[in-house]
């Protein structure tokens, strides 16, 4: 259920127009059973529900976008095919909580067309993540 945004810290994140780009979006372990979902932030709103799945270990796609809840690790990846210049706005990832607010992550994502840093983690294993900068020239 989208709910409104008390206060959440925002993580920004850059692209480059026409590639894939994928979101790490992390959760408290004992919410694995709970659907996910991402939305396009309004205000301080979820306006609209790009994809939400109660599926876990799985991918799950709606048009160009993509969401593998992995319970094992605790996050769910949001993958956003072919990214366009519109596509620069807020989103929130979130897990839906009965009768509380729902657990949110806000990124901002900024799509350009030139030179673009890349923040990628990496799961390793379970426990252990690399963060890798990618540095892309068009």
């Amino acid at each position: 259920s989208c709910t409104t945004l008390i206060s959440v810290e925002t993580m920004t994140v850059t692209s480059v127009e026409g590639q894939s780009f994928d979101f790490i979006c992390k959760y408290p372990a004992e919410m694995w059973s709970n659907a996910k979902y991402f939305c396009v932030e309004d205000g301080q709103m979820c306006s609209t529900v790009l994809i939400k799945t109660d599926k876990h270990n799985n991918w799950t796609r709606d048009g160009r976008f993509s969401l593998y809840d992995n319970i094992t690790g605790a996050f769910f990846l949001v993958r956003v095919d072919k990214l366009m210049l519109q596509d620069s706005r807020k989103y929130w990832c979130g897990v839906d909580v009965n009768s509380h607010p729902d657990h949110i992550s806000i990124i901002q994502l900024n799509v350009s067309q030139g030179l673009s840093l890349h923040l990628i983690t990496v799961s390793v294993s379970q426990f252990l993540y690399y963060e890798i900068l990618v540095f892309v020239s068009t």
